[in-house]
């Protein structure tokens, strides 16, 4: 009797703590793939992963329809009439709140805030069904052609924070199958010409790498003079063997040019030191940036020559609606301020979206 009664307290443990932690089923380990060339997710720049509290993915456009993530549901309109929107999925209670929002094929992916603050990954069908967690504690991914990769930091066992140790990991498209790319303390910047650019989070080492997708061949891209920088590589754009970063001398926001064989170019300071997840884009040879409330573009091959493309009225209250995103697209430039968002077409023409 004795044993059975300790074997039940076992098993009443066991379904006490796997009830604390939203989780999916165990994966089976998943082949390492070379071909990684990253899928067109975000509006011509596919490599914008890395973003800060201010610079997330909010809405995405696919044709003439614009799908958007609001405080409780995920929706979509057509760029044509902004204002008849149709709700895709409504989040009901505790459900949570998505960002980061991508479009692929008939799926919706997105990363999900639940109330506990554990952000997941999920895919959800257009029509608004099949609902589906791919994987826990994801701060930002990237898609390829035939798997996801994405940023996780661990809950730690013995505490509710969240772990100061970031790794990536390679998922497949149905959640089932994952390995971990090896190393330690990485986040997340890019996929470029099969290879995976991260940065190291440690304190004493903000440099950028990159490793082939079997975790060979390492490099360092650049290593960060500590004088003149709080974070080599707060947001990033990677294409063409060239890398977009910005960092801080404790002035300005600083945007760099840089190639792989570590040589940097001043493309232009931005006058806010600490706006080190300033958006970027690019789209030939023109580099999109923001100043707070207005878009420039800059070209990258001729250093100095910039253009106002789009200046955000301030609020009411003289506050500034600061630019979170900048989406580029064959038809035209999706811009947001947080609750304001444009449409500007190619001709000039400007879409007052909300």
């Amino acid at each position: 009797m004795r044993k059975y009664g300790i074997l039940i307290l076992l098993i009443v443990l066991v379904l006490l703590l796997s009830a604390c932690t939203k989780d999916i089923e165990p994966k089976l380990e998943l082949k390492v793939e070379m071909d990684i060339t990253p899928i067109q997710t975000y509006g011509n720049q596919i490599n914008q992963q890395k973003q800060g509290d201010e610079a997330v993915t909010f809405f995405f456009k696919d044709g003439d329809w614009v799908y958007a993530t609001r405080f409780d549901r995920i929706v979509k309109f057509s760029i044509h009439a902004p204002e008849k929107e149709v709700a895709i999925y409504n989040f009901e209670g505790d459900e949570g709140c998505p960002s980061d929002i991508s479009v692929l094929g008939g799926w919706i992916y997105f990363i999900l805030e639940e109330n506990d603050s554990q952000s997941n990954l999920y895919k959800i069908k257009k029509d608004g069904s099949e609902k589906t967690m791919l994987a826990n504690y994801v701060a930002s991914y990237i898609l390829t052609k035939k798997e996801i990769y994405y940023e996780s930091y661990e809950k730690s066992i013995n505490s509710e924070e969240l772990a100061e140790n970031p790794k990536i990991y390679v998922t497949s498209f149905d959640g089932k199958h994952e390995r971990t790319l090896p190393g330690e303390n990485q986040s997340l910047c890019g996929i470029d010409d099969g290879w995976v650019y991260y940065e190291k989070t440690s304190n004493d080492d903000y440099a950028l790498y990159r490793v082939r997708p079997n975790g060979k061949d390492r490099q360092a891209i650049f290593v960060a003079d500590t004088k003149v920088t709080l974070d080599a590589a707060a947001y990033c754009v990677i294409e063409d063997n060239q890398v977009f970063l910005t960092r801080s001398d404790g002035e300005k926001t600083l945007i760099i040019k840089g190639k792989i064989d570590g040589e940097e170019t001043l493309l232009t300071a931005v006058p806010e030191p600490n706006r080190i997840d300033t958006p970027m884009n690019k789209v030939g040879n023109w580099l999109y940036y923001a100043e707070k409330n207005k878009v420039y573009k800059i070209n990258v091959m001729e250093k100095g020559r910039k253009q106002l493309v789009y200046q955000f009225e301030n609020g009411e209250q003289g506050d500034v609606k600061y630019v979170n995103s900048i989406l580029i697209y064959h038809d035209g430039i999706l811009l947001s301020a947080f609750e304001k968002r444009v449409f500007i077409k190619n001709d000039g023409t400007v879409i007052d979206i909300d």
